[in-house]
């Protein structure tokens, strides 16, 4: 980690402290995208399932009277 602050803070032209901030952010928003594609991927084949029942119909067609 000390690496990358340090390298950061070459590039940025700022202190450390600023390349800290840098580098803790866009780790911050690698792990927010991963939870949110986690949770795409989830709801995603969760509503898949909810839209067949066993028999591979759709829940609309077996709740016909």
């Amino acid at each position: 980690m000390s690496a990358v602050v340090t390298l950061i803070a070459g590039v940025v032209g700022g202190n450390r402290l600023l390349a800290g901030v840098i580098a803790w952010a866009i780790i911050a928003l690698a792990v927010s995208g991963g939870v949110v594609t986690v949770y795409e991927v989830i709801k995603y084949r969760g509503g898949r399932g909810a839209r067949q029942n066993r028999k591979g119909q759709s829940r609309c067609d077996s709740q016909r009277h």
